[in-house]
């Protein structure tokens, strides 16, 4: 794509493209003239996104396993009362 800085996806399909010269350039993703550079995103956008899930999903384990500790416990001291 040439001297491009920055890549945003707007939540319609757009890839706006901001290059070092600070013009912008749209592009619709769901053009078939852009399939090549729609499957060139998806591949640069789905590691990331994998990464940001189980980053995610780690989160949520270690609060349930926090939360299951908790309720352990609590137990306990209500069968010593």
């Amino acid at each position: 794509m040439g001297d491009v800085v920055q890549a945003h996806i707007d939540p319609t399909g757009y890839l706006i493209l901001q290059f070092e010269d600070s013009h912008l350039e749209l592009k619709d993703l769901s053009e078939e003239k852009n399939r090549d550079l729609m499957t060139a995103v998806i591949g640069d956008v789905m590691p990331k996104f994998k990464n940001l899930t189980s980053q995610q999903k780690r989160k949520i384990e270690n609060r349930i396993k926090l939360l299951s500790n908790i309720a352990k416990e609590i137990r306990k001291s209500s069968e010593v009362l």
